[in-house]
């Protein structure tokens, strides 16, 4: 069975409460299934520990519906789960790296928080690289939309430029690849 890190877990509904406020965390803690409510009630969702892909998929409907079922909203916690996740000395390191090694590192940093499939990152210009992830058992296209949006804020931590990404292909509820598209500048 795949199984997601608990620190996404932590990441996505902290991020949830900053991009729309206690009153969108409630919501998404009412369409959560009980068993999952109650790991975030009794704060027995351990950063550190492994929990089931279905959990987390089962926390992005819930993210959906309690945020209003926007298309845009699991891409803006992406962004936002990277950019509360990389901060601190984190952020001071990735900023001596080159871009092109930030841009290859987000590939690596994708098994920290998946024990399912890899990614592996491709230059394909001066500020530009595809990202290809196979093997994604399990991914729903709100999970997708969300990897969309970690990528496209690490490499804007990285690069310390605007970054865009968007999703070449697959990404669909299902889908065990997908390929994003980066660029910065």
């Amino acid at each position: 069975m795949p199984m997601v890190k608990g620190v996404a877990f932590r990441s996505v509904m902290e991020s949830v409460e900053e991009l729309g406020g206690p009153t969108a965390r409630d919501r998404t803690f009412e369409q959560l299934p009980t068993e999952l409510r109650k790991l975030y009630e009794y704060r027995s969702l351990l950063a550190g520990n492994w929990y089931p892909i279905e959990d987390y998929v089962a926390l992005w409907k819930a993210v959906h519906k309690g945020m209003g079922s926007h298309a845009d909203t699991p891409h803006k916690i992406g962004r936002c789960c990277v950019r509360r996740d990389v901060g601190g000395v984190h952020k001071f390191i990735i900023g001596f790296l080159s871009r092109e090694t930030v841009v290859a590192l987000s590939a690596r940093l994708f098994r920290l928080y998946y024990d399912t499939g890899v990614a592996k990152t491709d230059l394909v210009g001066q500020r530009m690289a595809r990202v290809t992830f196979e093997g994604c058992k399990g991914f729903s296209g709100l999970m997708w939309a969300e990897v969309v949006g970690s990528t496209e804020m690490f490499t804007e931590v990285g690069s310390k430029l605007s970054a865009r990404a968007f999703l070449e292909s697959g990404g669909g509820d299902g889908d065990e690849r997908a390929v994003i598209a980066v660029s910065w500048g």
